[in-house]
C-alpha cells in the first residue's frame, strides 16, 4: 500500500510503517533490506540512497546513481563525531583534501596533513610521539624515492634480531656531532675543515677482529693520492711505518727516526745488522754513554821538560820528539815526531804548563803529514790565544772536533807550540789527548 501526502501532516504520538505498534516517534519495520529509500529529484531520478539494517544487524547507508560517481556527503556545522563502543571501521580508502587535517586527540594533539606539496605528521600537544610495530619479529621499514622513479629502503628497525640497519649512507652535516654514550662520551665531527674524533671517558680502543687482518692508517701522500703510513699487522703482530720519516719531539724529522730529546732504553741496540754502522755528530760535541764516547778510546800522551832557549816568537816546538833525550837546543828541523795514528780519530785537547811565562797569546797547532811523510806548509788546525804568561799554571788548548782536527788510520800527526813572549829559558810540559774510533 502507498500513502501520499500533498500537504503538511502533523501527527501526535508514534507513527509506524510496516508495524501497527510503533515504539518510537517513527518506527519502520523492514520486510527485506530496503528500509528507507531516497530517490533523486528533477533530472537525477536515477540516483537513490538506502538506509537499512542488513541481515547481520548492521546499519547501512548506500547510494547509487547512473554515472557511478555519487558521494555521501555529511556536512556538519561544527564537528562530525563518529563514536562506537569498540571500533570505527573503514573498508575503503579515506581521503582528506589538501590542507585539511586528520587530527587525533581531544586537543587535536596529533595532526596528519598534506598541504598540496608536502606531507606532515605533527605532534603539537603534550607527551611523546610513538611509532610502534607490535607484530612479533616484524620490521619497521623506512622507504623513500630512489632518484630514478622508484622507491628504496633507507632505514630498517629489524624486529627479529633487534638491529637498526641503515641501507644507505648516513651523512652528518658540517659541525654536527655523531655521538656515542649516554653522556656523549665519544663524538665524531667534521667542521668543514678538519675531522675530529674525541673520547671523554675511559679508553679509546680501535679493534680489528678479522682473522689476520691489519689496522692501516693512511693519509695524503702529497701528490693527490693516499698511502699507508702506519700498519698494525694482525698476521705477524708487528707494527711498522711504511712511508716518510718519524719525528719524536719534532714536526720536521730529517731522518727515518728523528728524536729531539733524550732516549731511554732497557734492552740491546743492534746497529748495522751484519753491515757497518756509523755514529756521527751533526755538529761539534761528544757522543757519549755515561760520559764515555761511543766506540772510542781516549789516550793521553805526556811530554815533559822541553826547553825553550831562544827569544824568537816564531819558532815552533814540536812534540813528541824523535828522541827521548831532552834537548837543550831544539829546532824545527830536528824535533818533530812522526807519530803514526793506529785508528781513525781526532785531537781533543792539549794541556800545557811552563816553568816561566812565555806569553799571553800563545798557540797550539795540529799537523798532519802529507803522503810523503812531510808536514804540510800550514797546520790543519790552530788554537790561538792561549795564556801561558803565568809560570807553573797550566792552560788548555781545546780543538774544534770538526774535520780539521781529525786524522785517518796511518796518518803521521804532530803538535807544535808557539810562544808569544821573548822568554829564552823555560821548560814545558805537555799532555795531549787523542780520541780514536775503534
Amino acid at each position: 500500500m502507498s500513502v501520499r501526502f500533498l500537504e503538511d501532516l502533523s501527527v501526535e504520538g508514534n507513527i509506524g510503517i510496516g508495524t501497527t505498534s510503533p515504539s518510537s516517534t517513527l518506527t519502520i519495520n523492514q520486510t527485506d533490506d530496503n528500509g528507507i529509500k531516497l530517490i533523486g529529484y528533477d533530472d537525477r531520478d536515477d540516483a537513490s540512497a538506502n538506509i537499512y539494517i542488513d541481515s547481520g544487524g548492521h546499519l547501512k547507508i548506500n547510494n547509487t546513481n547512473g554515472s557511478a560517481s555519487g558521494y555521501i556527503i555529511i556536512d556538519a556545522e561544527n564537528y562530525l563525531n563518529l563514536r562506537a563502543s569498540s571500533f570505527v571501521y573503514f573498508t575503503s580508502n579515506v581521503r582528506v583534501y589538501d590542507s585539511n587535517q586528520f587530527g587525533f586527540g581531544s586537543g587535536n594533539d596529533l595532526v596528519i596533513q598534506h598541504d598540496g606539496s608536502h606531507s606532515y605528521i605533527s605532534q603539537s600537544g603534550t607527551g611523546n610521539l610513538y611509532i610502534q610495530q607490535n607484530t612479533n619479529d616484524a620490521d619497521m621499514i623506512f622507504q623513500c624515492d630512489d632518484g630514478s622513479g622508484g622507491t628504496a629502503e633507507y632505514f630498517r628497525l629489524d624486529g627479529s634480531v633487534g638491529y637498526m640497519v641503515a641501507s644507505k649512507a648516513i651523512r652528518a652535516l658540517d659541525s654536527v656531532n655523531f655521538q656515542l654514550g649516554t653522556s656523549a662520551d665519544f663524538t665524531m665531527q667534521h667542521n668543514g675543515a678538519n675531522t675530529v674524533l674525541q673520547n671523554y671517558t675511559g679508553n679509546l680502543e680501535i679493534t680489528q677482529e678479522a682473522d689476520d687482518g691489519d689496522i692501516v692508517f693512511k693519509s695524503d701522500d702529497g701528490s693527490g693520492g693516499t698511502t699507508a703510513y702506519l700498519t698494525l699487522d694482525g698476521s705477524t703482530t708487528h707494527s711498522y711505518f711504511s712511508a716518510g720519516n718519524v719525528g719524536i719531539g719534532t714536526s720536521s724529522p730529517g731522518e727515518k727516526l728523528d728524536v729531539a730529546g733524550d732516549v731511554k732504553l732497557s734492552g740491546d741496540i743492534e746497529l748495522g745488522h751484519a753491515s757497518d754502522t756509523t755514529i756521527a755528530r751533526a755538529s761539534a760535541g761528544k757522543v757519549t754513554i755515561e760520559g764515555a764516547p761511543i766506540q772510542t778510546t781516549q789516550m793521553s800522551m805526556s811530554h815533559h821538560n822541553f826547553y825553550f832557549n831562544t827569544t824568537s816568537t816564531t819558532v815552533d816546538y814540536f812534540v813528541p820528539f824523535n828522541s827521548l833525550t831532552e834537548s837543550s837546543n831544539p829546532t824545527i828541523t830536528n824535533y818533530y815526531g812522526r807519530m803514526v795514528a793506529p785508528y781513525d780519530g781526532r785531537i781533543v785537547k792539549a794541556v800545557i804548563n811552563t816553568t816561566a811565562a812565555i806569553g799571553t797569546a800563545c798557540s797550539a797547532q795540529f799537523w798532519v803529514a802529507t803522503s810523503s811523510g812531510v808536514f804540510a806548509p800550514s797546520p790543519a788546525e790552530t788554537v790561538s790565544s792561549i795564556n801561558l804568561n803565568t809560570a807553573n799554571t797550566a792552560a788548555t788548548a781545546t780543538f774544534s772536533g770538526t774535520s780539521t782536527a781529525e786524522f785517518s788510520e796511518g796518518d803521521v800527526v804532530g803538535l807544535s807550540i808557539q810562544k808569544s813572549g821573548t822568554t829564552s829559558t823555560a821548560y814545558i810540559q805537555v799532555t795531549i789527548v787523542w780520541e780514536y774510533t775503534v
